[in-house]
């Protein structure tokens, strides 16, 4: 399922953040260690777990991404090398594009979504984020927002 919606604004506050290049494969590190980050300040999340991929690089081998990953929690918590807090994030007139899907049919529906971008000449005025609603062994619930 894919609904298109037009809104004045998407905000979240109270978000613990990371922005930095880090290489494609530590990204599943990078979430353990959000994770922890925010179990062991006794903190809760309390919303989606926000991303977005602004650049990508190859560095060798690998491949770098100047990657930005945020999540609203429950109260400040101290200041990390990797993670701040960040008191708002903000996007105001938002493409929220809402999908509902199988995981084995994601990159179907992403194909769709680009095509539907591609023959309404959409032009994005922001970055793309992902806001990650549910993420299970079988379903996806994400939006996928940015400015127009």
């Amino acid at each position: 399922m894919i609904n298109y919606i037009e809104k004045n604004n998407v905000e979240y506050f109270n978000l613990v953040r990371f922005r930095n290049w880090i290489r494609q494969d530590k990204l599943s590190a990078l979430y353990d260690e959000l994770n922890r980050v925010i179990i062991g300040n006794n903190a809760k999340k309390c919303g989606p777990l926000i991303s977005c991929t602004h650049f990508l690089r190859k560095n060798g081998e690998s491949i770098e991404l100047d990657f930005e990953i945020m999540v609203p929690i429950d109260k400040n918590i101290p200041l990390t090398l990797e993670f701040c807090m960040c008191d708002k994030f903000c996007i105001e007139k938002v493409l929220d594009i809402h999908v509902v899907t199988s995981k084995f049919s994601f990159e179907k529906e992403m194909a769709e979504i680009n095509q539907h971008i591609k023959e309404n000449k959409i032009l994005p005025k922001t970055a793309t984020y992902s806001v990650l609603e549910k993420d299970d062994n079988e379903m996806i619930d994400t939006h996928i927002i940015f400015g127009i």
